[in-house]
Formats: structure tokens, C-alpha cells, sequence
């Protein structure tokens, strides 16, 4: 009787202890979880085989967005942005707007914390005297939302820049190098709040960016402080009316993902941990007189705490053309000219060289390009497009095909992107976006890059370099003369 009775004593205490400590064993089991690290999760992604579904919606004005295969063979099919061109001066837009998932909608919320990732690729860029934007964190909800975030580039320099332009901000925090013609890759961390508290992380190319403050993380506003207000997200191309821009774009996007985390979203499927490189041409297109050579810088960046050595080597090449890398070799960051020679035998025309980098089992390939024109003796095989013989000649309102080649001004020139109707002020050297110089059909004058102007008017000391209005000190010209604008700082006057 004792033992029965001690044995029940004991169950009761038992189940007193449980009745007082089961709640708080909970609350702290309960506490634990949500203090622990967000888990890696990805909440959206862009996947082709869903079509343009994986969008809210679609703003084609003008243009066209689908799905098309990758133009440098390099990720499957991806997502196109083709721009076309309205010839006005008002605003020219074409962007995928929010992200849906098979379920329904997909919308980031206030106070939360998301990365999103993507590769993009652009060429070519139309020509804007104000700003084109690329890729938009943007408010909606009540009228005059602002855009929390906005990548462009401004007032056509060869730079990328992310402003933060909400409630009263207009701030542009950070710039980096505009690469065309190959696939970057871009994080966007951000933390959503309607004042200072909220913050703006970015990766590009893979290597983590310091701000205008000197630090990795950038405090601003990154929600609209109106009531009802919601973020969306926007890849492609809009173009400001504030400029006469013309010319088309066109515009790739993949990979493209929202998620918890940094490693949720890399477009390079590195985590923020593992030891990697990227490689990134300085300047992805050239264009080489037959018979002569033109460089490019190639950089390899770090990423992680990378310190082994990279092999650089060119892939295969066209008839008559070597390429070689100094040096061949570099460790950790650094950068390596690739020089690529010309002979008599190489055709006139346009080419890619795929351009691989490689350490251990890790290999990454970009991809540089050249346009070769004959030289003035008429050196360069080909179909009569270069020295010698004029192709038809240019027209207002013609119809355009991709490599269709049409004379004006003595030299003939190689069509670049499709064009219906051109105006009358559209002339072949006016339009880069469009056309690309072949060489001169007549006359004997130097060809040294694609972005070549006539003159048609006398300026005694200054000339005007087309298209941004920019004045540069120069000699005498004459009418005709031929302006040379190899970049966005400096003109060269060829010869009157």
C-alpha cells in the first residue's frame, strides 16, 4: 500500500511539473525558431517555359516581349525586349511588369528583407540625350508613385547607374562600366521601408559594390510612403520623352529570381562564400581595318576571396585571324589585353571570338566581337560590299533587313538591326544603332571606327559631337569632313 501510494504522489507531481512547464518549454521552443536565420527560399522565378505568364503584365509601347533563344548560345531561351522606334520625342517603353507565379501574383512586402537576381545582356542600347532605364523597383497604387529603384544609364555615357528616386529622393548612389553584347549579371539586396531604415545591397558581374557613402549598403527609402502603396519589378527598356532619342533596343533577361537569400537568387550559382571569378571584356565589339590588329582589355575580378591563377585562351577563329592574350595568365584579379590581328585573306564582315577563362574546375566564357572593313586599297575578300563597288544606294522610307547593305556618302554600310520607313533625316552614318560602316565604295580616306559623322556645314572652332550636343575644340572643317567620335570624351577630325 505504501509503494502504490508513493507511486501516486509521484504521477501527481509529475503531472503538476508538466501542467506548469509545457507552456513555457513551447515559448521557448517558439522564441528559438524565429530567432534563427532566414532559411533559403526562392519565392519567383522567370522560367521560359512558362511563357510571359510568369509576368503581371506586359507594357509594349512600342515593341515586342517573348521568348527567343539566347544570341550567344549561352543559356538556353531567355526573355527578349525588342524596342522598336516611334520617331517621336516621347516616351518609349518596353517592359515586363510585377512577377506571377503559377498560383497567383507574387508581391514583396513592406518590412520584409528580398534579393533578386538575373543575368542581363543588351545591344544594342538606343540613343538618348536624357536617360534610359533598365531594370525598376516601382511604386504603384495611389497616382504619382515614385521608383525606389531605378538602373539606367544617363545622358548616354558608358556608365550604369542605380538611383533611388522616392519620397522626395532623387539620388543616384552608385555607377559602374556599361558592358554591351555580353551577359551581366546582377543581386539587388533590399530591406523595404519608407524612410532610412530600409537599405539597397548590389552584386554586378559578381562582385559585391561600394556606394557613394564608401559602404556596401546603402540606407534610403525603399517603399512609397503613400497609403496603399506596392512595389513591382520591371526588366527591359523605357526611354524618357525629356530627350530626342532614337534608335532601337534590344534587351535579354535570365535566370531572373526573388528569394530570402544571396545564394537563393546568384545568377553565377556561387554562395556568398565560395571562392570564384568573373570575367568581363572592357570592350565587347571592335571594328579592324583588313590587314591590321585592335585590342581589348579583358578583366577578371575576384569574387570571395579568389586568389588561384586563370588561364585566358580564344576560341575559334575566323579565316586569316590570330588572337593572342598579355599576359596569358593572371592570379586572382587582374586584367590581360587580347589583341587580335588581321590578314589580307580575312574576310570583310562581322565576327564573333568566344573567350574562356579557366582555374581548376571552375571556366567562364564571354565573348568579344569585331567588325572587319576594307582598307583603302581594297584589301579584304568579299562581295563587293567594301572597296570598290556601291551597293544600292540609301532611301528615306525604305524597308531594312538584318545584313542588308546600302551605300550613301561614298562608303557602304551593313544594316545591324531590322528598320521600316526610316525618316529622311535617318541617314546611315546618323543611326549607329542601326547601321555599322562597312568601308568606303569610293575615295580613299582612313576608316577607323563605326562612329563616324560628315559634316555638312562650315565650323571655324568648334564641332558638334553627334548626337549628344557635346562642343570640342577642333581645327578648321570644311563641309564633308569626315568627324570621328571613338567615345563620349573626344572627337577626331579625319580630314576635310
Amino acid at each position: 500500500m505504501t509503494k502504490v501510494f508513493e507511486d501516486q504522489v509521484y504521477l501527481s507531481d509529475v503531472t503538476t511539473v508538466l501542467r506548469r512547464k509545457v507552456p513555457v518549454l513551447l515559448g521557448l521552443i517558439l522564441v528559438y525558431f524565429m530567432s534563427r536565420p532566414v532559411s533559403a527560399q526562392v519565392l519567383w522565378t522567370a522560367d521560359p517555359s512558362r511563357g510571359t505568364s510568369v509576368f503581371e503584365g506586359l507594357e509594349e509601347a512600342p515593341g515586342t516581349i517573348g521568348v527567343a533563344p539566347d544570341p550567344l548560345n549561352q543559356f538556353g531561351n531567355v526573355y527578349k525586349y525588342d524596342m522598336t522606334d516611334t520617331f517621336t520625342t516621347g516616351k518609349e517603353r518596353d517592359e515586363s511588369r510585377g512577377t506571377k507565379t503559377p498560383s497567383g501574383n507574387f508581391r514583396v512586402a513592406q518590412h520584409g528583407t528580398y534579393y533578386i537576381g538575373w543575368r542581363a545582356l543588351w545591344n544594342p542600347m538606343p540613343i538618348n540625350q536624357a536617360w534610359v532605364a533598365l531594370w525598376q523597383m516601382h511604386s504603384y497604387g495611389p497616382p504619382g508613385e515614385g521608383a525606389p529603384l531605378v538602373l539606367r544609364i544617363l545622358n548616354g555615357t558608358p556608365f550604369i547607374q542605380m538611383q533611388n528616386g522616392v519620397n522626395g529622393q532623387n539620388v543616384n548612389f552608385w555607377q559602374g562600366a556599361l558592358h554591351l553584347g555580353v551577359w551581366n549579371t546582377f543581386v539587388v539586396g533590399v530591406h523595404l521601408e519608407i524612410d532610412t531604415t530600409g537599405w539597397v545591397e548590389l552584386w554586378y558581374n559578381g562582385v559585391q559594390q561600394t556606394f557613394i557613402n564608401g559602404q556596401t549598403r546603402f540606407n534610403c527609402p525603399t517603399w512609397d510612403n503613400l497609403a496603399g502603396s506596392f512595389n513591382m519589378f520591371k526588366w527591359g527598356v523605357y526611354r524618357t520623352g525629356g530627350g530626342d532619342g532614337h534608335g532601337p533596343a534590344e534587351a535579354y533577361m535570365s535566370g531572373a529570381k526573388i528569394g530570402l537569400t544571396f545564394n537563393d537568387v546568384d545568377p553565377n550559382g556561387t554562395s556568398s562564400s565560395t571562392p570564384d571569378f568573373s570575367v568581363v571584356p572592357g570592350t565587347p565589339s571592335e571594328t579592324v581595318t583588313v590587314g591590321e590588329s585592335t585590342t581589348y582589355k579583358v578583366d577578371v575580378t575576384a569574387i570571395n576571396g579568389f586568389s588561384a591563377n586563370v588561364a585566358l585562351s580564344a576560341g575559334s577563329l575566323p579565316a586569316g585571324v590570330t588572337a593572342s592574350f598579355n599576359p596569358t595568365a593572371v592570379t586572382g584579379s587582374g586584367a590581360s589585353t587580347l589583341t587580335v590581328s588581321t590578314t589580307a585573306s580575312t574576310p570583310v564582315g562581322s565576327f564573333s571570338i568566344p573567350t574562356t577563362a579557366t582555374s581548376g574546375s571552375l571556366d567562364h566564357t564571354t565573348t568579344v566581337s569585331f567588325t572587319t572593313v576594307a582598307n583603302s586599297s581594297g584589301s579584304g575578300s568579299g562581295s563587293g560590299s567594301g572597296s570598290g563597288s556601291c551597293a544600292p544606294a540609301w532611301q528615306a522610307g525604305m524597308s531594312v533587313t538584318i545584313g542588308q547593305v546600302v551605300s550613301y556618302g561614298g562608303d557602304n554600310w551593313k544594316a545591324i538591326q531590322p528598320e521600316a520607313s526610316p525618316a529622311s533625316n535617318w541617314q546611315p552614318p546618323n543611326v549607329p544603332a542601326v547601321w555599322s560602316l562597312v568601308g568606303p565604295c569610293k575615295g580613299t580616306r582612313t576608316v577607323l571606327r563605326p562612329s563616324l559623322v560628315k559634316l555638312r556645314f562650315l565650323e571655324t572652332a568648334l564641332l558638334r559631337k553627334w548626337p549628344f550636343g557635346q562642343f570640342h575644340q577642333m581645327a578648321l572643317a570644311s563641309p564633308g569632313a569626315l568627324l570621328y567620335c571613338p567615345g563620349l570624351v573626344d572627337c577626331k577630325l579625319l580630314g576635310n
